[in-house]
């Protein structure tokens, strides 16, 4: 491999010697067929924050985050399935945004020629990889009780549904800057939805705090004031969009990471659970310089929001805002 292994990667080899040996040599073909076709992904998709090998090597860095006080529990075989799986979760992308997930057989087959000593292999990764979105086939969101809890490989059996539920969470949390680029971003005609999730990206910092059951997010949010107007800033484009319009892509992707927690959470039961996520925002006044790429001015206000599973009875209001946008322009001012 012509790349440092990732943690995940790491542990998995040193498991896998022995009596699966030859199952890395598997992984390496699978590592050297997406490289090939990894750029095809991005120019496919050039609205999109990155689903290359960056985001590949993100979503295993989370992945070993999340089980490594629990990684013992995990057999060879279940973490090469991860290994795998992560390589294979959005390469479709090639193909179709919307039906990416259906496409792990297509590019298994490309790399694999034993239809019958690949069959369980290939039928386990496409589960893994088809139910990391989408619909169900009742055609709810309940996408996980469509993988069996024990499937057969090799002899063995893994719990395939625990997997798939490691794979969906961590592939929600595995955003970093590495998913955008600076010049990418001044060079590129983004229409302002997607600005929006770079913007994002650029600005997120996520940890799994296993052992306290807690998934911090760090956000650094650059703003500028022009003509009375509040923006959020991608720092050394140029490149803004509305303050207000920034907030409320920031809170749906706040809601939409609780929203997977709770959900995983009731699939990995006695395996591994997160009580809460903590997300920790500063807005940073950008010098008027800093559109070239100088930095921040200072700190203006900040907030800490904790999202878990207390609800106070009759306390809950399904309407409220995380983040109101009139107090936060009325503190930056």
């Amino acid at each position: 491999m012509d790349r440092p292994l990732t943690s995940l990667e790491s542990i998995t080899c040193s498991r896998l010697n022995g009596a699966f040996n030859d199952l890395w040599h598997r992984y390496e073909m699978v590592v050297k067929g997406f490289k090939g076709s990894a750029k095809f992904i991005n120019s496919r998709n050039p609205n999109f924050t990155d689903h290359g090998e960056c985001h590949i090597l993100d979503v295993q860095k989370t992945i070993y985050s999340m089980i490594e006080t629990c990684i013992d529990k995990l057999t060879a075989l279940e973490l090469y399935i991860l290994c795998f799986a992560s390589y294979f979760h959005d390469w479709g992308n090639i193909i179709s945004r919307q039906e990416h997930r259906d496409y792990a057989y297509h590019f298994y087959n490309g790399i694999f020629s034993n239809p019958q000593r690949d069959k369980q292999e290939s039928s386990i990764i496409n589960k893994l990889v088809w139910s990391h979105t989408g619909t169900s086939s009742s055609g709810n969101k309940d996408t996980l009780k469509d993988v069996s809890e024990k499937m057969s490989l090799y002899g063995n059996y893994v719990n395939a549904r625990r997997l798939a539920a490691i794979l969906r969470f961590a592939d929600e949390l595995a955003e970093s800057p590495k998913r955008t680029d600076s010049f990418y971003v001044s060079n590129t005609r983004l229409n302002k939805d997607s600005l929006c999730h770079h913007l994002y990206s650029n600005c997120v910092d996520i940890s799994c705090k296993t052992m306290e059951g807690r998934i911090l997010i760090d956000l650094h949010v650059g703003f500028s004031i022009q003509h009375k107007e509040y923006y959020a800033v991608f720092v050394g484009t140029g490149k803004k969009v509305n303050l207000s319009r920034f907030i409320d892509c920031l809170e749906k992707k706040l809601r939409k990471a609780d929203e997977e927690r709770k959900y995983t959470n009731y699939y990995l039961k006695d395996f591994l659970h997160f009580s809460e996520i903590s997300a920790n925002i500063k807005f940073l006044k950008v010098k008027k310089s800093a559109l070239s790429g100088e930095g921040f001015e200072r700190e203006s206000f900040s907030r800490t929001i904790t999202l878990d599973d207390k609800e106070i009875p009759g306390e809950k209001d399904y309407q409220s805002r995380l983040l109101n946008i009139d107090e936060i322009i009325s503190s930056l001012q």
